[in-house]
């Protein structure tokens, strides 16, 4: 009697090893697709909710072959446009511009998102209520 439910629980431990392996499966197959579209986009533009947990900002961010213009239109106007080696920013309320290496400094993120082919590898990816969630999180060094 008792290898007969061993039996049978072995078989349930392999079928649900199965189902499982698969849902993971499908899930990398997803992410696969989705890095690779991401890589093979040119040009776009999006629009964009940033929670720091003490503001939420919102803009667009225009993406080009090989610049980054990231627009912040709410709570204050804010041009970022960066490429590689060199970025701009200007604050229209202020009538302020800096010119600085993007590398250096927290505004890298935007370029890095989406001019680096693995920075989405390691992070959250979901399929909800025909919305793509792209999570990743990350910690800001400078604060």
């Amino acid at each position: 009697m008792f290898s007969k439910n061993e039996k049978y629980l072995s078989y349930f431990y392999i079928i649900l090893f199965l189902i499982l392996s698969y849902k993971v499966e499908s899930n990398t197959d997803i992410k696969i697709k989705i890095l690779e579209y991401l890589n093979s986009m040119q040009n776009f533009s999006a629009s964009f909710i940033q929670n720091d947990n003490e503001t939420l900002s919102e803009g667009m961010v225009y993406i080009g072959e090989k610049r980054v213009r990231a627009e912040y239109l709410f709570p204050s106007k804010i041009l970022i446009i960066l490429d590689e080696n060199k970025a701009m920013y200007y604050n229209y309320d202020l009538e302020e511009d800096e010119f600085f290496n993007p590398k250096k400094t927290n505004a890298w993120f935007f370029y890095d998102i989406f001019r680096n082919p693995i920075f989405f590898e390691d992070s959250f990816i979901e399929i909800k209520n025909n919305e793509l969630i792209l999570e990743k999180k990350g910690v800001d060094n400078q604060e």
